[in-house]
């Protein structure tokens, strides 16, 4: 009788680490999605660079998606711009 209360106690006691360890697991996997779902989008640093620089001009107070956006597209004009002529530099130097 005794042996068969102590086999309980041990099995009822692995269930119970087991359930806090799912428990545990549920949480972290929560947190993850809440944390996810919620989290701001950064900006990279090539699109920071606009703000930073002046695009955005002192007269608008908060910068808006429209201004922002505006301001992005300029910078990766000037990004294309700068690839093309180095492409350019490159044929050159190779057709000479």
């Amino acid at each position: 009788m005794v042996l068969m209360q102590i086999h309980k106690d041990k099995r009822g006691f692995l269930g119970l680490i087991g359930l806090l360890f799912t428990l545990a697991i549920i949480c972290y996997l929560f947190y993850l999605a809440v944390n996810t779902y919620f989290k701001v989008p950064l900006l990279g640093r090539e699109t920071e660079k606009p703000s930073s620089e002046g695009f955005i001009t002192p007269s608008q107070e908060t910068p808006n998606y429209q201004t922002i956006m505006g301001s992005t597209r300029t910078k990766i004009r000037d990004i294309n711009k700068k690839i093309l002529n180095q492409g350019r530099q490159l044929e050159n130097i190779r057709n000479e």
